[in-house]
């Protein structure tokens, strides 16, 4: 989406792309949105964004979001996704494998961008803390009330029981 301020006016811009996946050469061309010089008269004309993507299949062209929808289909990965397995590529594998465990697990967080699921694991362990406060603080209230029940010596023999068989929760 850049045009060079040092572009000459007339001059078109554009990105070519060529690749090759699963053996058949494609290329995407892509031409973003800038104003140029009328041919015409004074003033200037709006280009629209244009896309044009080319498999063995011929050349398909339309709106810019039904394109990347053909590009992701025929890669099976979208721009993210892409992004992701060539930053693999260029040096963070090493760096990967040489990598002590904390910092592969930042790499890795990095590369698929899986911080909210650690952010996530961070608020339920936080939850789970806070539950087992509350569990182990209701099951003391349960003991101290259980204490001072005054039964015969069989019912204290049952009570007994059930605080075994349900880890100190009467059912």
């Amino acid at each position: 989406m850049l045009r060079s301020k040092y572009a000459a006016p007339d001059s078109v811009t554009s990105v070519d792309f060529t690749f090759t996946h699963h053996g058949d050469e494609c290329r995407v061309v892509r031409w973003p949105k800038y104003s140029r010089p009328k041919t015409r008269g004074e003033g200037f004309k709006d280009e629209p964004e244009k896309v044009e993507f080319y498999t063995r299949g011929g050349m398909h062209h339309g709106k810019i979001a039904e394109i990347n929808q053909e590009i992701e289909g025929f890669l099976g990965l979208n721009a993210s996704e892409f992004c992701q397995i060539s930053m693999l590529a260029q040096g963070n594998f090493i760096r990967f494998l040489y990598a002590k465990t904390d910092e592969r697990q930042v790499i890795l967080r990095t590369i698929f961008g899986t911080s909210f699921y650690q952010r996530l694991q961070r608020r339920l362990l936080d939850e789970l803390s806070l539950l087992e406060k509350d569990y182990d603080r209701s099951k003391s209230l349960i003991r101290g009330y259980i204490s001072n029940i005054k039964a015969s010596e069989e019912d204290a023999e049952r009570v007994a029981e059930i605080l075994r068989t349900n880890d100190g929760v009467a059912a």
